[in-house]
């Protein structure tokens, strides 16, 4: 028996905006980017990495529910493709999620408390 080539990839982030939500023939997809924080070797903390996600079967539920700030664990496959702009080769990543179990919601972005309005002193 052959052995198979396998891609998975487990990223762990904060969500950068308002997911979107697509519907196609086959059924829905979720669309966002998230911020990934590399505590590695080769990159600084503070120089975060933005991946593209695609989650395959989402519900408008799952839409309404993941925030922008929002920390997520998610398993997916990487899709490479490759595309010419202005007569140069780019590459871009999208992470495809096949399954929305594959995606765990952690705690939303904190919101900040709105100030409290000064009193006056006048007299």
């Amino acid at each position: 028996m052959a052995e198979q080539d396998i891609k998975i990839l487990t990223l762990s982030g904060r969500v950068t905006h308002k997911p979107e939500l697509f519907q196609h023939q086959d059924g829905a997809s979720l669309e966002f980017s998230v911020a990934v924080h590399s505590n590695g070797f080769y990159a600084k903390a503070d120089d975060p990495e933005y991946w593209d996600i695609k989650v395959l079967g989402a519900s408008e539920k799952l839409a309404n529910t993941l925030e922008k700030g929002q920390h997520v664990k998610l398993t997916g496959n990487p899709q490479i493709r490759t595309y010419i702009k202005e007569g140069v080769r780019h590459k871009a990543v999208t992470v495809i999620v096949i399954d929305p179990r594959l995606l765990i919601l952690g705690p939303k972005a904190k919101q900040p408390k709105p100030a409290e309005p000064v009193e006056s002193a006048a007299a």
